[in-house]
């Protein structure tokens, strides 16, 4: 049974800009700022670079996307570029820790900015056990949403998306031409930083905005579900991230624009500190709602947080199963992962093992938000350099084949991106070390287990993409079909 094909080319833009558009912006436009230094000028220019980064990473995947239109996105491309093993590292990661990490961590956040807003008249939020089980409800409610239908999931995606642009829109008009502070490009001191440091901090606030502009990938694992997937798919990505680069980078322009450089820079050290902050946010609806009780601002400022983190799980939890799909049909998953609901047409066994995981990280209270951003960041730089090193591999293995669209500036756009992922790579695993070494650990475990249970799959491989040769045997037993039997003599 197939997949239904439901999403057009805004609901495929507001898909992926609202898996993209989540907490990240709210959370990390400080904390990019105090990596930076507190030079608002180098925070613009880690934001501009990570959105660069990103769109060219968008534009290879466009052409993988409409080269292979199947459902499962990365894991289809790095099967048939480099086999089954590595593949399957990519998506029992992404399984059990990354993508199943970031639904949980989504969830844990959205009861916690919930919290806040109901607290905020005395800054308190809710409890840790109430936080987890807020969490659970909400992942429960929006698995069973996209269990009923892809159409639904799609609805609330709509719907979010467009509500969480507002606060957005808000803070950016006002900030442009409402907001008093001119110099936006303040240095805030990092001339007298040492040189080496003050790179190392802007690479590593780099790899910060991607967190933010993190989803751009989900969007081809549901790429059979378009109903022109091969038209709308490079529209959809190239919108969607364009559209996310310029609403963050004016958001932190608006910010800026609000709130005084001297303010600004407390709020960046404090960041650091404290790995993510929302007191900038805070603060610039306060000097936009001066007029309100602190109560309705606090709804004003939690609210329109928990509406983009809300999106973003939603989008999160549509897409991420279609992968888990895909391994089943490869039998790098048990086959019961490929069932398709015949009602409602959707992978419901992978939903329901997305969502059991899930449960079990928020149920761990596996929510240090840096530590798990930094495993997430290094599993995915890793396979993503893959994957754009495939477009290179098809090109020489492929030549001739189907390519609606090729990658604008190949080679050099694929080549950026590549080298944008090995530099980051490396910032990552010397700024955060640990978190580094489990993952790479996570990754070399998946490798034993692929060599004890699923090495037998050499003797009895998959059903490859190339055709069978040719040997005496095959057209032996071939011509004996053919051959007609001669007629009795009288």
């Amino acid at each position: 049974m197939k997949l239904k094909k439901e999403l057009g080319l805004f609901s495929s833009v507001s898909v992926l800009a609202g898996i993209m558009i989540g907490s990240g912006i709210y959370f990390f436009s400080m904390l990019v700022l105090g990596l930076a230094s507190n030079s608002l000028g180098l925070s613009l220019v880690a934001w501009l670079v990570g959105g660069i980064i990103t769109l060219f990473s968008a534009l290879t995947y466009a052409e993988l996307g409409t080269l292979f239109p199947k459902t499962g996105g990365y894991y289809v491309y790095l099967r048939k570029a480099y086999g089954r093993r590595v593949a399957f590292l990519s998506g029992i990661t992404n399984f059990f820790l990354s993508s199943s990490g970031s639904v949980a961590l989504l969830a844990l956040l959205f009861a916690q900015v919930i919290g806040y807003m109901l607290g905020v008249n005395d800054g308190a939020g809710f409890p840790a056990p109430l936080v987890g089980l807020i969490a659970t409800v909400v992942i429960i409610i929006l698995s069973l949403i996209n269990y009923f239908g892809v159409q639904y999931g799609k609805i609330v995606q709509n719907i979010f998306f467009v509500a969480k642009l507002i606060p957005l829109i808000t803070i950016i008009v006002y900030g442009l031409f409402f907001g008093t502070q001119t110099d936006i490009f303040a240095s805030n001191g990092a001339e007298n930083i040492e040189p080496g440091l003050l790179i190392s901090g802007l690479l590593f606030a780099v790899g910060r905005t991607l967190f933010a502009y993190e989803g751009w990938t989900n969007l081809n694992t549901v790429a059979e579900e378009m109903k022109d997937t091969k038209r709308d798919l490079p529209k959809a990505l190239t919108i969607a991230v364009a559209l996310v680069m310029g609403v963050y980078v004016l958001f932190v322009v608006g910010l800026y624009r609000i709130i005084s450089p001297a303010t600004l820079a407390n709020l960046g050290t404090g960041a650091v500190e404290a790995g993510f902050d929302l007191g900038a946010v805070y603060s610039a609806f306060g000097a936009i709602f001066t007029s309100f009780d602190l109560g309705l601002l606090g709804y004003v400022v939690f609210g329109a947080i928990a509406i983009s983190i809300f999106g973003s799980l939603n989008g999160s939890i549509l897409s991420f199963p279609r992968v888990y799909l895909a391994m089943a049909e490869d039998e790098t998953l048990p086959k019961v992962f490929g069932k398709i609901d015949a009602k409602f047409q959707t992978p419901w066994v992978a939903i329901l093992g997305q969502t059991i995981v899930s449960l079990m990280i928020v149920l761990l209270g596996y929510d240090n938000v840096n530590f798990l951003l930094s495993i997430i960041l290094f599993g995915a730089l890793v396979f993503n350099t893959l994957i754009f090193l495939s477009v290179f591999k098809f090109r020489q293995t492929m030549p001739k084949a189907e390519r609606p669209y090729k990658v604008w500036g190949y080679p050099y756009v694929p080549s950026l991106a590549i080298v944008g992922m090995i530099v980051l790579l490396i910032v990552t695993l010397v700024r955060s070390p640990e978190a580094s070494m489990l993952s790479i650990f996570i990754i070399l475990a998946g490798n034993g287990f692929y060599d004890v249970f699923m090495d037998k799959d050499r003797l009895t491989p998959a059903v490859s993409d190339t055709p069978a040769p040719v040997t005496l045997e095959t057209t032996k037993v071939a011509t004996k079909k053919v051959t007609k039997r001669k007629p009795k003599k009288a």
